[in-house]
Formats: C-alpha cells, sequence, structure tokens
C-alpha cells in the first residue's frame, strides 16, 4: 500500500501508472483528477502536476493536454509519455509538463491505427520503440517512437495458443530487449522476443502460489 503522506501527494486513492525519470523523480498518473505528477520518491512532495479534465462532447482537434482516463505514463529521455484509454491516444510531454504532440500510430501503407482503450506503455532501453498494450483489441502494439510507424502487432488476432493475449493491461521491457506483458484475463504475464515470439508464460487463474 501507498504510505499516508505519499498517497496524500500523489492522487488520493486512484494513482495508475508509474515511471522514473533520468534523475530519479517518481512520475505518476492521477486518474481522479485527470493530472500527471511528478514527485520526490523519498519525500512524496510533487515538483510538477499537469493536465486537465478532457470535456466530453469537443470535436477534434481537442485541447492540447487533457486527459479523460489516464491508463498508463512512461518516460523516455526527457519526455513523458501517457496513456488515456478513454480518449484512445498516446500523448508526449517535456519534463516541465509541456504538451509536445500525440504518437499517431500508422501501418506500413500509412494509414493511420485507432487505438482501442489503450492502458498501460513502455519505452525500450534505445528509446526507439513503444509499447502500447490495447485492452480493447487484445493485442499490444509495437511501434516507432519518432514516426508512429507500426513495427508489429503481438498476440493480437492472427496469433493462436499461448501466444493470443486477451485483455492485457501493461507491458514493460527487460534490459535484453524481450517484452512483458500483464495479460489480464488470462490471469498471466507473457514474455515476447523481439521478433513477437513467444518465450514463456507465467502464471495461472487459481489461488495458490503462481496463480
Amino acid at each position: 500500500s501507498i504510505p499516508g503522506p505519499m498517497k496524500e501527494y500523489i492522487c488520493g486513492d486512484s494513482p495508475t501508472g508509474a515511471a522514473f525519470t533520468p534523475g530519479g523523480a517518481l512520475v505518476v498518473g492521477d486518474v481522479a483528477h485527470c493530472k500527471v505528477k511528478i514527485l520526490d520518491p523519498s519525500t512524496g512532495k510533487v515538483s510538477v502536476s499537469f493536465g486537465k479534465k478532457h470535456q466530453k462532447g469537443l470535436v477534434p482537434p481537442y485541447s492540447d493536454g487533457t486527459f479523460q482516463c489516464i491508463a498508463g505514463v512512461a518516460v523516455s529521455g526527457d519526455r513523458i509519455l501517457v496513456s488515456d484509454s478513454g480518449r484512445n491516444n498516446v500523448q508526449v510531454f517535456d519534463l516541465g509538463g509541456n504538451f509536445e504532440r500525440e504518437v499517431e500510430v500508422m501501418d506500413i501503407d500509412r494509414q493511420v491505427v485507432l487505438l482501442n482503450r489503450p492502458k498501460g506503455i513502455a519505452v525500450n532501453g534505445a528509446g526507439d520503440l513503444l509499447a502500447i498494450a490495447e485492452e480493447g483489441d487484445s493485442r499490444v502494439l509495437l511501434v516507432r517512437l519518432a514516426s508512429g510507424l507500426m513495427m508489429r502487432e503481438v498476440g493480437g488476432d492472427g496469433c493462436d495458443g499461448n501466444s493470443r493475449l486477451s485483455g492485457p493491461s501493461d507491458v514493460a521491457f527487460t534490459r535484453t530487449g524481450k517484452l512483458l506483458v500483464a495479460d489480464s484475463k488470462n490471469s498471466r504475464v507473457v514474455m515476447f522476443d523481439q521478433f513477437g515470439e513467444l518465450v514463456r508464460s507465467i502464471g495461472s487463474q487459481g489461488s495458490g502460489d503462481g496463480h
């Protein structure tokens, strides 16, 4: 559980997503207040807070830096990425909380790929590849961070057996570049290699150890 002072500073009872900046500051999403907060992990004191609630009914282009349902955060160098499962997008900010751009995902034919309830996100160690867990389409998209070009789809409709995901909620990269996926509805964690091939599956549904 979150200690009392830290809990108050972060966002009451609704933190989501966590990542560290290169300087060691903690970045956390605040679902209830539609904000992202940067804080000192030793004291819980907030140094930067940014974002505001997206107003439903607005038509594109939306106001920059607004959120409907923050689902995940990631840090790549001096940039913060925020996924929003309500607005179905990923936005990029600097460490001061200033909006820079929205990640426009495109397929190999340069057609826009619409996200369907994106949840957890992660950037690889090289800082060039973004993983997006799509709860709505039960897949993970691997996207070039600079261009938005989709390099690979992992665990989606074209996969069978243990490679098939169901409601993935979070992702992370290992130091060697392998992809870890929290496969929520299958009650397991799955590891894929850089080519999207299944390496191993950990855990299963149940109440005992390892379940």
